[in-house]
């Protein structure tokens, strides 16, 4: 005889009581593979952000990186074609920009700040960026050192490189120094 767990969404109101489970004994188990609705969607990010909350703020810091790197993309792609602008200065560029966009995001979704002083929080956050964007710009610049042939055709590739390596130095310096309410 199979065991069957089935759990039931309760009241996240009510964390003592946050899942019911019960077991059944089922002999016609039948697996039903549907799309999963966005209230089931909704309902798993609130048990993860509840249950393991690091790992939601990951999520959403890479949500938001996503959304900073196309920005950041945007700009190095603009002034490396328009412009004909060496890819590490173009990052250097666009770093402001991306980082301002991502700090203001950071600040409402990933790590819903309550810190007042919005001006003293930005800059913190602009200088624990900077390590990331040293670590962003050392890579760049390492893999055209070691494979020069690639900044002509390649440059938004090795540039997303470089953002991934700094996405981890970012997240968790950002967690520990600015928003470690």
């Amino acid at each position: 005889s199979d065991l069957v767990f089935l759990v039931k969404r309760s009241s996240l109101e009510d964390k003592k009581n946050l899942l019911n489970i019960e077991v059944n004994k089922s002999t016609n188990f039948k697996v039903d593979v549907h799309q999963p609705t966005i209230g089931q969607i909704k309902h798993t990010w609130y048990l993860l952000r509840y249950f393991n909350p690091g790992v939601a703020q990951l999520i959403l810091f890479g949500i938001v990186g996503i959304i900073g790197m196309i920005f950041d993309l945007s700009i190095v792609t603009f002034l490396r074609e328009v412009f004909n602008i060496d890819t590490r200065v173009c990052s250097l560029i666009s770093f402001p920009f991306a980082v301002t966009s991502n700090y203001i995001l950071n600040r409402r979704f990933t790590f819903q700040s309550k810190e007042k002083d919005f001006f003293i929080s930005y800059i913190k956050f602009f200088a624990v960026n900077i390590f990331g964007l040293l670590t962003r710009i050392w890579t760049i610049h390492y893999t055209l050192f070691f494979f020069p042939f690639l900044e002509k055709d390649f440059y938004l590739p090795i540039t997303m490189l470089g953002i991934l390596v700094a996405f981890f130095i970012n997240f968790f310096m950002s967690k520990l120094f600015v928003f470690n309410e």
